[in-house]
């Protein structure tokens, strides 16, 4: 995982208009990107039943496989990103599995490592350049 200062993060956040679609899954893929330190691929290999259970998010996420495995715990707001995310699917047509990946594309594939790589570092850049401005 990159590092990334509070600050660059926090204005990270602050660019991402999280009333659409695409901008509610940017917003939840960079935070937990930035909140777990976890890797590009351990993100997108997350599915739905990792994090979703009986109809609302689930407080704590396992991130990672073997002895890099932890316990992510969400905030609230977080939780409620996911929330509106899966309504966001049902209301798209996909349909809720416990195997399906939580991050989907707005046509319902999943994200590639490298396509959420690319996600961030232009987020990144962009709060960097935001933070030089005068």
């Amino acid at each position: 995982m990159p590092k990334v200062t509070t600050e660059t993060a926090q204005k990270m956040l602050q660019l991402i208009n999280v009333t659409t679609y695409q901008g509610k899954l940017t917003y939840l893929m960079i935070g937990f990107l930035y909140q777990t330190r976890a890797g590009f691929s351990e993100i997108v290999s997350l599915t739905l039943g990792d994090i979703y259970c009986h109809g609302r998010a689930k407080k704590a996420v396992p991130i990672g496989e073997g002895p890099r495995k932890r316990t992510q715990i969400l905030d609230a707001q977080a939780r409620k990103i996911i929330d509106d995310l899966v309504v966001l699917q049902v209301q798209r047509g996909h349909r809720p599995s416990i195997d399906a990946p939580l991050f989907r594309t707005p046509s319902g594939k999943a994200f590639t490592a490298e396509q959420l790589a690319s996600i961030f570092w232009l987020y990144q850049e962009a709060a960097e350049i935001e933070e030089g401005a005068p």
